[in-house]
């Protein structure tokens, strides 16, 4: 996400000479883009700070097709390097009574010096990589339970703090890993392709827990369990998860190139559809309208082809449109605040009612898109409801969303459920280690 911008005379310069261009009086623009006049006057003249999302709303108004926006780069960071490990690597992974934990690689080496010297800490398993063995006739019916396993976990995701899930579905990964060593034939590798779900969906979780690294990391395991059965296609979509960890950075050009990769590898049209779709959304962050849409028509094409399959679906199960609703999304970094809460809302409007985490995430973005366009009473309803599924689940996604909300709701002080919406979000945001809930 965007940092909160700086003083750019260049681009207040360029803002008033197309306003007056276009015949536009200081006062009509205010009312056009939802900022105050005074506002506008002191970054015409340079002495506000612009950030990406004004510059895009001031772009789509005066219809100058990017070329404003353009003038303000987005701070970015830089995509994480997955840990390294070597290739017989140990998965560690530290839980105590309290909820606290974490989990790790490290080498057996590493980790033999580290118990031998007492250092090994109450609390800490080892989930060590298997060595083949015998199939046991249990073995081959654990897979259904593993199947069914994975549909529930993927269920409570949408209820639970991802924190709690980590754990659980590192134990369950790690089994699915024996499995695969133990068992042969059709059945090794059944047992591999839905490790390779089950590592993929850890690296979401692992996102949503804020730790991208990590989520890098379990994407590369995924990967490699789908080859250990014999499936290539992971990693395709393995492109598509990475370039959900760049998107979230605000890294549009890192977005489109792994959403790319993706698309223009052979697999199957599910597969390429969703890397359009992140292209897309890619394009969004980058500003560029006709690129947006051009990849959103190729998305709706693809998605629309694929025959599906036996197996858990790839990518969200709980959104019936994903190329409706990511235009909705992409509108709303595109500056076009209106038509993406119009959008939006109608598809929120089909997700379950039990799909928290969902729910939360997309009606975050329909209130930051009512908020900005103006919409002040219809945003604090939809982010109180919002921050209601929010409150149960902990997100690093959708509180960078919530931050954006927040900035934007300080915009209006003297607005009294804005005041009590920002008032929620401060307790919402404010981490545990103390620091403000504006810091990103």
């Amino acid at each position: 996400m965007e940092a909160m911008g700086s003083l750019n005379p260049r681009f207040g310069a360029e803002l008033r000479r197309r306003r007056e261009d276009a015949g536009w009086s200081l006062s009509r623009f205010a009312a056009k883009v939802h900022y105050t006049k005074g506002y506008l006057s002191k970054v015409e003249t340079g002495q506000r700070p612009v950030n990406v999302e004004f510059a895009r709303r001031c772009d789509a108004a005066l219809e100058c097709e990017g070329e404003l926006a353009a003038l303000v780069e987005p701070v970015v960071a830089g995509a994480p390097a997955p840990p390294a490990a070597e290739g017989d690597g140990v998965w560690v992974l530290t839980m105590d009574a309290l909820g606290g934990g974490g989990f790790a690689v490290a080498s057996r080496r590493g980790l033999l010096r580290w118990a031998a010297s007492a250092m090994l800490p109450p609390g800490l398993r080892r989930i060590v990589a298997p060595e083949p063995g015998p199939a046991h006739g249990a073995d081959r019916s654990a897979l259904e339970g593993f199947r069914a396993m994975f549909e529930q976990v993927r269920a409570l995701g949408q209820h639970a703090d991802s924190e709690i899930l980590l754990p659980i579905l590192v134990a369950q990964t790690n089994a699915l890993r024996v499995l695969g060593v133990r068992l042969s034939g059709r059945e090794r590798d059944d047992a591999w392709l839905l490790g390779s779900r089950y590592a993929e969906y850890l690296g979401w979780m692992a996102q949503e827990s804020g730790r991208d690294q990590e989520a890098a990391w379990w994407t590369g395991q995924a990967v490699e369990f789908a080859r250990n059965g014999n499936d290539r296609e992971m990693a395709a979509y393995a492109q598509v998860r990475r370039a959900l960890i760049t998107m979230y950075q605000g890294d549009a050009a890192a977005t489109i190139a792994l959403a790319r990769q993706a698309r223009e590898t052979p697999c199957r049209p599910r597969i390429r559809g969703l890397a359009a779709q992140r292209e897309a959304q890619g394009h969004a962050l980058a500003g560029d309208h006709r690129a947006c849409l051009h990849a959103l028509d190729a998305a709706r094409e693809l998605l629309a082809s694929d025959p599906g399959d036996d197996g858990p679906v790839l990518g969200s199960s709980n959104v019936p449109d994903v190329v409706a609703m990511s235009t909705g999304w992409a509108l709303l970094d595109l500056g076009r605040p209106g038509p993406a809460a119009e959008t939006i809302r109608g598809q929120l409007a089909l997700v379950p009612p039990g799909a928290r985490r969902t729910r939360a995430r997309y009606g975050t973005r329909l209130a930051r898109a009512l908020a900005v366009s103006g919409q002040l009473d219809e945003a604090c309803v939809v982010a109180g409801q919002a921050l209601d599924d929010y409150d149960r689940l902990g997100s690093a996604t959708i509180r960078a969303d919530l931050r954006e909300l927040a900035r934007t709701l300080r915009r209006w002080p003297s607005h009294r459920d804005a005041r009590v919406v920002s008032r929620r979000l401060t307790t919402a945001l404010w981490s545990p280690d103390g620091s403000a809930p504006g810091a990103a």
